[in-house]
């Protein structure tokens, strides 16, 4: 897999792509190159976005502060990563090996936005039996259970709830293991629900 930077100017400014090749242009691109990591800062990076997947070039769009507006815009545009400019050159390895193996790079407190927003829509909004496992929730463990529903990350649970992050990863494990869930998706998915609960 042959990789390179279209930046907008052809000095590499991250640490973790010193490696790779850069170019002011998309002509300048070589035919072989299969990944493309895009600079938001290049004024034109939405219309190189669709350039580039019209040319069946994997993209992913680096940005210096994420947002979930320009993350929505550049998946319509085609992009399959999307990430920091601060990243490790490990996260940089798995990033491209995740793009160019049909899958998709989101940071992940950005997920956690992109999955509370689907909690608001209506077809998300239905409600299945209570189980077992929510019936041995404790109060804390619901209001923390609350809180990802509405994809809150650790950060935002111990703020709002005023305890330590620590606490809530512990509060987390003992629900994910009330409800044999590996994740917090696997959680969604075994409540069968985006609504609080009771």
């Amino acid at each position: 897999m042959e990789q390179a930077l279209l930046l907008k100017n052809a000095e590499t400014p991250w640490l973790w792509a010193a490696h790779l090749p850069a170019y002011e242009t998309l002509d300048a691109l070589p035919a072989t190159v299969s990944l493309c990591w895009l600079d938001e800062c290049h004024t034109q990076w939405p219309e190189l976005a669709m350039r580039l997947k019209a040319q069946g070039i994997e993209t992913v769009l680096v940005s210096s502060e994420l947002n979930l507006t320009q993350m929505q815009q550049a998946f319509a545009l085609g992009v399959r990563g999307y990430c920091d400019t601060k990243i490790s050159s490990q996260t940089s390895t798995t990033i491209a090996v995740t793009v160019t193996h049909n899958g998709l790079w989101v940071p992940n407190h950005l997920l956690a936005k992109v999955v509370g927003n689907l909690a608001t829509l209506p077809q998300y909004q239905r409600q299945s039996p209570v189980t077992e496992a929510t019936e041995t929730l404790t109060g804390r463990e619901k209001m923390v259970t609350n809180l990802i529903l509405e994809g809150c990350n650790n950060l935002q649970i111990s703020e709002q709830l005023s305890i330590t992050e620590r606490t809530v990863k512990q509060h987390i494990s003992a629900i994910l293991k009330k409800f044999a869930a590996r994740d917090r998706v696997g959680l969604l998915l075994k409540l069968g629900q985006f609504r609080k609960l009771a």
